[in-house]
């Protein structure tokens, strides 16, 4: 295996590769693990997390291997503990869940980077969909449509009544539709939040005043219209 395989994981004496549990390992005397155990190996890698040696040799049976001379359960027994199978099944597993989050990642990645999740593509949708619905605004037929009603006159007979609805839900709907053209595109405040500081009451001290001096005050706040501020 060498420096190739980079750094290895050493259990009970046998020395394998962390970023590849199914290739060849080592035993710590230079034994290269058998060629035959290490098949079967690879075949109880990819049983899946809920792998059993009795769930191996019930594939066997089902469907043998080509060219392959079948193990017996006591060779599968031997193989297991000598050549670490339980621990290189879960580092198998491990790297396999690692591998399935970033094949997830980079498809959602993908899907964000195409299509609708593009804003410049929503754009072009809004706009395109806007453009159809300016032609129907464009038809008198569709804003203003006919409303047919039959009511009863005074003989029994029912009459026919016709009015002209407005067609106010395609104007609600253009509407709608630059209302998300604009948030797009961030062309429309939609709220904005103004705060004043609070202002204190003001206050009058008129004490010092004479009576006619009052009256004068008075006088010329009731024409100004102000009399309400300063004589509540």
């Amino acid at each position: 295996m060498g420096d190739e395989a980079g750094p290895l994981v050493n259990t009970n004496g046998l020395l394998w590769n962390p970023e590849d549990p199914g290739q060849l390992a080592h035993l710590d005397g230079g034994q290269c693990e058998m060629r035959a155990a290490n098949l079967c190996l690879r075949d109880y890698l990819d049983l899946g997390a809920g792998r059993t040696p009795a769930g191996l040799l019930a594939q066997y049976v089902a469907q043998p291997p080509p060219g392959r001379t079948l193990p017996t359960p006591r060779q599968i027994s031997g193989w297991l503990r000598r050549y670490a199978w339980e621990a290189r099944a879960c580092r198998f597993d491990e790297l396999r869940s690692q591998r399935e989050r970033a094949e997830l990642a980079t498809r959602r990645r993908e899907m964000l980077e195409r299509g609708v999740a593009q804003t410049h593509e929503r754009v072009d949708e809004l706009k395109q969909t806007y453009a159809l619905l300016k032609k129907y605004l464009q038809r008198e037929d569709l804003v203003w449509q006919v409303e047919v009603k039959y009511v009863r006159v005074e003989d029994g007979r029912y009459e026919r009544v016709e009015n002209l609805r407005f067609n106010a839900a395609l104007f609600t709907q253009a509407r709608g539709l630059l209302a998300d053209l604009a948030r797009e595109t961030g062309g429309r405040v939609l709220k904005t939040e103004i705060s004043l500081p609070e202002v204190e009451p003001l206050t009058y001290d008129f004490s010092g005043l004479s009576k006619t001096e009052l009256k004068e005050l008075e006088k010329n706040m009731l024409d100004a219209g102000l009399g309400d501020v300063l004589f509540p």
